[in-house]
């Protein structure tokens, strides 16, 4: 019973502490996270995380879509044109 337990804690640990890992940098194009969701949020942008993707900063957001794809450089919103 004891080893059950056992098992059974250290997977809780486990499965618990993963996502920590999941992603372990606190930067995104080499600025800090925390100062990009400030900066967005100065800007009007309601952003609550952002990570990057490709070439692009993604910004989780809590209105519209849900997220937005930034430049890198300047943290505007990329425009892809009309596909119509």
């Amino acid at each position: 019973m004891k080893t059950l337990l056992l098992v059974a804690t250290v997977a809780a640990v486990s499965l618990t502490a993963m996502p920590a890992f999941a992603d372990n940098s606190d930067e995104v194009h080499g600025r800090s996270k925390n100062i990009v969701v400030s900066e967005l949020r100065d800007n009007g942008i309601a952003a609550t995380g952002v990570e990057e993707w490709g070439s692009y900063i993604r910004a989780w957001v809590s209105t519209g879509s849900g997220m937005i794809l930034l430049d890198a450089d300047t943290l505007r919103p990329v425009s892809f044109g009309n596909r119509g």
